[in-house]
């Protein structure tokens, strides 16, 4: 999500464009300090940021931090209307190619595992040593915390 050039944190260029070609509002130098200094092992929300563009367009990140994953792994989730489709699985997997560490990359018209995500109806859901997980909408992130 981010890269480092002239040792200094930006934005990774082809998740930064599509974001801001759909208007959502997600500092991803912010979210990545977060995630990194923030929370701890075992603990980590669902964030969603919606467009301001786009209606229905969304990116979720599930920053649970599983106790023994030693690569620090999130799951994003982009959800985006049909006609916008092509422009960002193509921009999505772009991004991902250029990840040091690739995992895991689907696309879908209709997906369980992010429709399960984004279900209100199971929050707070009970993960890994009794942690609460939330889903929160539109947080805001400011000099890497959650303030919102």
């Amino acid at each position: 999500m981010i890269v480092e050039v002239n040792e200094q944190l930006r934005p990774e260029p082809e998740l930064a464009g599509l974001l801001s070609d759909a208007r959502i509002e997600l500092d991803l130098v912010a979210l990545c300090n977060y995630y990194l200094d923030e929370l701890r092992l075992g603990g980590g929300d669902v964030l969603v940021f919606r467009s301001s563009a786009h209606a229905g367009e969304l990116i979720a990140i599930d920053l649970f931090r599983e106790p023994q994953d030693q690569l620090d792994l999130i799951y994003i989730a982009y959800v985006c209307d049909p006609s916008r489709r092509s422009v960002v699985s193509s921009g999505l997997l772009r991004f991902f190619q250029g990840c040091r560490t690739q995992v895991s990359y689907q696309m879908s018209v209709h997906h369980e595992f992010v429709r399960k995500m984004l279900d209100v109806r199971s929050y707070p859901r009970l993960r890994e040593k009794g942690y609460r997980q939330k889903l929160l909408n539109n947080p805001v992130l400011s000099d890497g915390k959650l303030v919102g």
